[in-house]
């Protein structure tokens, strides 16, 4: 495959954020009289915007539903411990900086494209030294369009000037799968990000890769 631009998941594809998530969610739960959790449920609630993390945090259960007054009011606890700890402990995958390197070096255009808030989105690019790589970046702003829903996706291929059907998408999730096949899109995905326990080698994406520095070899980049 070789297509005309790329569009990048960000956490659990680019970026591992969940230490600094959840010990957001830890001081929101602890500020409200919670007990904490450990670092690998909160990693298996990440993938569907902040407001489901908190969700699924509050409620212990992946599907949970608390009182939506109780939600809003443990939104602007984590959103603002995150806003203090947004990159203490987060960091790129292996091979993430070298992969988006060899995609500009090679003239492709690249999005990210996140169920992340804004206000997040680009400090966090910016800290970890990616930033510059996007020609888009569509972020999570508006929860009623969040991946799986594929209009994020097409407003980054079009701010590419890229037709859908010659964008690949790289995620970590059966929501990046869905998004992308309604977009037409080709999709490989990630083993190693936040797919919520799913099998993703059951999925019908176009490819399931260990390292993002095999997306490479898929798209005819690696070292003559």
């Amino acid at each position: 495959m070789r297509p005309a631009g790329v569009i990048l998941d960000l956490d659990g594809t680019m970026v591992d954020s969940a230490p600094d998530l959840a010990h957001a969610v830890n001081r929101m739960l602890t500020e409200l009289g919670r007990p904490t959790v450990l670092l690998a449920a909160a990693r298996s609630w990440i993938g569907n915007g902040v407001r489901r993390l908190v969700e699924r945090a509050l409620s212990g259960d992946y599907y949970g539903c608390p009182e939506p007054l109780l939600v809003d009011q443990a939104c602007s606890l984590f959103e603002s411990f995150y806003r203090e700890n947004l990159c203490q402990d987060s960091v790129l995958f292996p091979g993430v900086e070298q992969t988006l390197a060899r995609f500009a070096a090679a003239g492709l255009p690249l999005a990210c494209v996140t169920n992340k808030p804004g206000e997040f989105t680009q400090p966090l690019l910016a800290a970890l030294g990616i930033a510059h790589h996007f020609a888009s970046v569509v972020v999570g702003d508006n929860r009623r369009l969040h991946k799986p829903d594929p209009q994020p996706l097409l407003q980054a291929a079009r701010q590419l000037t890229v037709p859908a059907g010659q964008c690949l998408v790289v995620g970590d999730s059966v929501n990046d799968l869905r998004a992308a096949r309604a977009a037409g899109m080709t999709v490989v995905l990630v083993s190693y990000g936040y797919n919520q326990g799913a099998d993703l080698h059951q999925l019908e994406a176009d490819a399931v890769i260990d390292s993002i520095a095999e997306i490479l070899q898929l798209v005819e980049l690696t070292e003559k």
